[in-house]
């Protein structure tokens, strides 16, 4: 059994649309549109008999008609009929016996007002007085302090290198002596 088909109208860009669909999602999908018209107000049912009847013929097919035009539904319908504006006419001459338009009538100056004189202003904030410099003498001697600790410390690894260098040196040689003085485990 084929669906009950509704005609839905809206007013879109130059033109007044007509379709008829199942339901009012199919509408907006014929319009291709991807928000709801029906919310907005912008489409309704509509029961007018010339989209009625035009719309049944062609389902799912949307017809367009000018806006504000009794033409048709189409699917392609032609360019909206602007009426052409009314030509001005240039305003009626006067006769030249008529007395000239009195001038509109004089209007009295403003009238000033006095203005208060302005408030004297306080006198400005004293800025704050500048920090004096702080020495740097002692942060100097403290570096020059640490300085010469770390020479010290460099010269005494430097000899302890020396040191172990010679000593390393001689345990070769002595190391045999020591091997030929030492009990075997069978002679005790």
């Amino acid at each position: 059994m084929p669906r009950h088909l509704k005609v839905f109208r809206a007013h879109l860009g130059f033109y007044d649309t007509a379709v008829a669909a199942p339901s009012q999602a199919a509408a907006l999908k014929a319009w291709g549109s991807r928000q709801n018209l029906f919310r907005e107000g912008v489409a309704s049912e509509t029961k007018d008999p010339q989209a009625v009847t035009a719309a049944l013929a062609k389902p799912g097919v949307v017809l367009r008609r000018p806006v504000g035009s009794n033409a048709p539904f189409s699917e392609n319908p032609g360019l909206p009929q602007i009426p052409k504006a009314p030509k001005k006419t240039p305003p009626a001459k006067t006769q030249a016996n008529s007395p000239p338009p009195e001038p509109p009538p004089r209007r009295e100056p403003p009238r000033l007002r006095l203005v208060p004189p302005p408030k004297p202003q306080p006198p400005p904030k004293p800025q704050p007085a500048q920090r004096p410099r702080v020495s740097r003498g002692p942060v100097e001697a403290a570096e020059k302090a640490l300085a010469a600790l770390k020479d010290e410390e460099q010269r005494a690894r430097a000899a302890l290198e020396e040191r172990k260098a010679a000593l390393d040196e001689e345990a070769p040689s002595r190391a045999p002596s020591y091997c030929s003085r030492r009990p075997r485990s069978g002679e005790r």
